[in-house]
């Protein structure tokens, strides 16, 4: 009992406390944080494809934590450290001159538009842009979390795997001594298997390379469900049944960094080359038209 009736008057002595504590008449004071202007993105780096298309843009996305009944403006700056030229690589289509973007009233959201010149970029190339927010309007701050936004550029041609079949003539086999070709090998066909996969059967691969041995098709999957790393992977299969240097069948292997183009149509298949005895080591087979 006398642990029940300390434990009341414990309480009472706290709400009491409270009670003194608070001061009604105190005037309390409300801070309320500026708007702010960010990037409207989770993530700090984008992508961006380009298209063989006069119309084609990537647009970036500025947003404001509030509303206004007045136009608000931001400032921006882009570099690249990958050397990529205003004019040359990528026009501004929004805004339409200048570096400063319009956040109309009663308005949150607001592009920069971005387009990028299919031309510049040959395979291979990819250009980083760094687009950073200056300057807001009066009574609006920069959100230092999401100030600054990178976009990856890259020329993107949709996939058409029958235009992967046929001749490529200028087909080269290079190992670690140097480069065997250019010979003629063939793709004899494509097989979807998925939206973005697909089989396909080579004759002729790495000819050059294991001459005077004759070779058998080999097949592959090409693999494009990644717009910025289209793969080449097959498994390990019999490449020449004859007896190679005196080591019995020729075994090809996939090797990591095989891709191809859908722009050029060229195929880059790293392998390494192994008989019961051991490996001759890793060779690369360009197909190029």
């Amino acid at each position: 009992m006398r642990k029940s009736i300390n434990s009341l008057l414990l309480g009472v002595v706290c709400f009491m406390f409270i009670l003194v504590s608070c001061d009604k008449n105190k005037p309390y004071t409300l801070i309320i944080a500026p708007p702010q202007v960010h990037f409207a993105y989770a993530a700090k780096v984008l992508n961006y494809y380009v298209a063989n298309s006069a119309s084609d843009s990537f647009q970036i996305n500025l947003g404001t934590t509030d509303l206004s009944d007045a136009n608000r403006t931001i400032n921006f700056a882009i570099t690249s450290p990958t050397g990529a030229v205003l004019g040359t690589h990528y026009t501004i289509t929004t805004p339409g001159s200048g570096n400063t973007v319009t956040i109309p009233a009663g308005k949150a959201i607001s592009p920069i538009t971005i387009h990028g010149v299919f031309a510049q970029y040959p395979t291979g190339r990819k250009d980083t842009l760094v687009i950073t927010m200056t300057s807001p309007s009066s009574g609006m701050a920069i959100a230092k979390f999401a100030d600054t936004i990178k976009v990856v550029m890259q020329k993107y041609c949709p996939v058409s795997i029958a235009a992967f079949t046929g001749n490529y003539t200028q087909s080269r086999d290079v190992d670690g001594t140097g480069p065997y070709g250019p010979y003629t090998a063939n793709v004899v066909s494509v097989t979807s298997l998925t939206a973005t996969t697909a089989s396909m059967v080579i004759a002729n691969f790495a000819a050059a390379w294991c001459a005077p041995f004759a070779v058998q098709n080999i097949t592959v999957t090409i693999d494009w469900t990644d717009p910025g790393n289209f793969k080449v992977t097959f498994p390990s299969q019999i490449l020449s049944n004859t007896n190679f240097y005196g080591y019995g069948a020729l075994t090809v292997n996939s090797a990591a960094g095989s891709t191809f183009s859908s722009c050029d149509n060229t195929f880059t298949i790293k392998s390494t080359m192994t008989v019961s005895a051991g490996s001759f080591g890793g060779v690369t087979t360009t197909m190029v038209r």
